[in-house]
């Protein structure tokens, strides 16, 4: 006798059953864990039986009357059994014990679920809940139970941590608080060859970056191209219930196209004590153990470390070779192009409806089975491809959905890639790297706005942090931004610079504009700002003064243009008087300055800002601005978001208006 999961289709009403908690069946939402004798009440009439048991085995359905109680006996039969092969399948994040709890899952139970989805590691992140460092005792030697933690840091991303042998905290750091520590902090703790594997939870909650004090933005993984850059991610759910479309790819390929070694992995998020939930072991990651290996924790722990990995829903990807090297290895390419031995094996219990080879560029090969009668469960193949070189190259499965066993969710399947290197050094996509910048920029844009730092010490581990990831992606940036010019030379006075712009062409590069203003030509004690516009109206110093100016085109590679005329004498007309709302006039102004607390701003318009000498927005009118008696008020000690010491503007560009501020301690 097997477990299995049980779904029942009642033609009456329309209705998948169960319809309501059971604890002796495991009844969620439509589906159910019965034991074997177990019941399942259901109406009168047709009724279509539903009984699975997880990609490797063969799905049985079958149409039935009810008029009376009625026993039921299902022989289910191995689809494929990866086992044999070395593969043991795990979804790396499922709850048992998770608020608000609706019935009691015991642990008993939790065991009889992975039985039934045939996982062979059923990883509950419940946190001190039968934690101990080690496999469950209610295991056995088909199927693991192992009790972790998620660590829930609420601006950088959640990570499960399977394998961990010391309890940690549940999490921190929910907006307003400062945000810190990291979590590479915490991986530098836990994780490492002989700790727990350091995994990203479903990366990618929502598309809102700057929802940080609720779900689903508490659990958006920020962190994430610092952890890829700096190699402190042993996995990334690429599947997962709680990613915004379930399936990331995407920010998957940015990773590998950026050149680092990235494992995909695969959990849930699934609450078993939660009656309206999909099951465990709806997204799965299998882990490559070796031919004819037995199931051990350690060793999986190994696999999955080593990037021998496939990500799925039910189809199954048991070999693929690339010149004979495996997902999660890399191989030395030889040339520019290089013919490369492909061997695959792919198979999918409902039917295969495509196989392709991706890369950094897209689809490499792909193979189109839909049209095929009868429809191919298995496909088994050899053949030489040509590729150009540096690439990374993985094997993904598309198979027939709409069976019950998916619950609605697409049949895929996606290897790990094989890297090919060339010299030593990956592929670096440019236009990846310019993805994985820009969640950088989104990263240190909400950091400016959050602030509430308590030591300078946190603000240069997290900046220098970012810094270092920045390195990474920006060196596939070589080519210096294309000549430009001031346009047209400036007059003696001008309420506006303007210059042509500085093309760069390299995929994924921006240019950013460096201007330096100083009092004379030698450009001592210079001031240094940054516009993301041909033109300039306001600066921070010397406005309506003669001034030296110099204006750099600086890439994302660090590479630099001068204009032409690499230095110039202007005075930068800025206005000084503006007419507020009711006719009265106000000169610009602000008081105290500088200032202990807070700072009256008069003459601003209704674009005011606060910028720090980094050119970041500290306050707007929305965040951290208020308007009382007819001026605005900033007030650097505001809790949350305390201003360090230092030099400020307040900028409001309608007025043409730039007022430094000097905050003291």
């Amino acid at each position: 006798l097997i477990d299995a999961r049980v779904s029942a289709h009642s033609d009456s009403f329309s209705v998948w059953y169960p319809i309501l908690c059971d604890t002796a069946s495991m009844a969620h939402g439509g589906y159910s864990y019965p034991p074997a004798g177990g019941a399942l009440s259901l109406p009168d009439g047709w009724t279509t039986l539903s009984v699975s048991r997880g990609p490797e085995w063969v799905p049985d359905t079958r149409r039935l009357y009810l008029a009376r109680d009625t026993s039921v006996t299902v022989r289910l039969q191995r689809f494929l059994d990866m086992r044999a092969r070395g593969f043991y399948s795990s979804d790396l994040h499922v709850h048992s014990r998770h608020d608000p709890i609706e019935f009691i899952v015991s642990p008993e139970n939790t065991l009889r679920i992975a039985r039934a989805e045939d996982l062979a590691i059923l990883h509950l992140l419940d946190q001190e809940f039968r934690f101990t460092g080690a496999v469950d005792v209610l295991s056995d030697a088909n199927t693991l139970l192992y009790h972790s933690y998620e660590y829930r840091h609420m601006t950088y991303g959640h990570v499960v941590l399977p394998g961990l042998r010391h309890a940690v905290d549940w999490g921190c750091c929910l907006a307003p608080a400062e945000a810190w520590p990291t979590l590479r902090e915490l991986a530098n703790q836990v994780a490492g060859p002989t700790g727990a594997l350091f995994v990203l939870a479903h990366p990618a909650t929502t598309d809102v970056y700057d929802q940080d004090t609720y779900w689903p933005g508490t659990g958006l993984g920020r962190e994430y191209p610092v952890l890829a850059a700096l190699g402190r991610l042993d996995g990334f759910e690429v599947a997962s219930y709680s990613n915004s479309t379930q399936v990331c790819w995407r920010d998957w390929y940015d990773g590998l196209s950026s050149g680092l070694a990235l494992t995909p992995t695969a959990g849930t998020d699934a609450v078993l004590d939660a009656f309206a939930t999909l099951p465990a072991g709806g997204w799965r990651v299998y882990a490559d153990l070796g031919t004819n290996a037995k199931l051990d924790y350690d060793a999986w722990l190994v696999a999955v470390r080593a990037g021998r990995t496939f990500v799925t829903s039910l189809p199954l990807l048991p070999g693929f070779r690339v010149s004979g090297v495996a997902p999660g290895s890399t191989l030395e390419a030889a040339a520019d192009t290089s013919a490369l031995p492909i061997s695959l094996e792919a198979a999918c219990v409902t039917g295969l409806t495509r196989v392709s080879l991706v890369c950094e560029r897209g689809t490499l090969w792909s193979l189109d089975l839909s049209r095929r009668s009868p429809l191919a469960t298995r496909l088994d193949t050899t053949f030489t491809l040509r590729a150009a070189t540096p690439c990374w190259i993985a094997l993904r499965a598309d198979g027939v959905a709409g069976s019950r066993a998916l619950l609605g969710l697409p049949a895929v399947a996606h290897t790990n890639a094989v890297r090919l290197l060339k010299n030593g050094a990956p592929r670096r996509d440019g236009a990846a790297c310019g993805r994985m910048l820009d969640r950088l920029d989104a990263l240190e844009q909400r950091l400016s706005a959050r602030r509430a730092w308590t030591t300078a010490a946190h603000v240069d581990s997290v900046y220098g942090a970012i810094r270092l990831a920045r390195a990474v992606y920006a060196q596939v940036f070589k080519t210096a931004p294309a000549n430009f010019q001031l346009f047209p030379p400036p007059v003696a006075g001008t309420s506006r610079l303007r210059w042509t712009t500085a093309a760069d062409f390299e995929p994924g590069d921006r240019v950013r504009y460096r201007l330096t203003v100083a009092a004379d030509s030698t450009f001592r004690q210079p001031s240094v700002f940054y516009s993301d516009t041909c033109y300039t109206e306001c600066t921070p110093v010397r406005a309506g003064l003669p001034s030296w100016w110099r204006i750099e085109a600086v890439d994302r590679g660090g590479n630099v243009t001068r204009c032409n005329p690499p230095a110039f004498p202007a005075t930068l007309l800025v206005a000084n008087a503006a007419v507020e709302d009711g006719g009265a006039p106000a000169r610009p102004r602000l008081w105290p300055n500088p200032a202990h607390g807070p700072v009256r701003l008069l003459g601003l318009g209704p674009d005011a800002m606060i910028l720090d000498v980094a050119g970041r927005r500290v306050a707007t009118r929305a965040d951290g601005l208020r308007f009382e008696d007819g001026a605005w008020v900033w007030d650097g000690r505001d809790h949350g978001r305390r201003a360090h010491p230092g030099l400020y503007w307040a900028v409001s560009r309608s007025r043409g208006v730039s007022l430094p501020i000097t905050i003291l301690e």
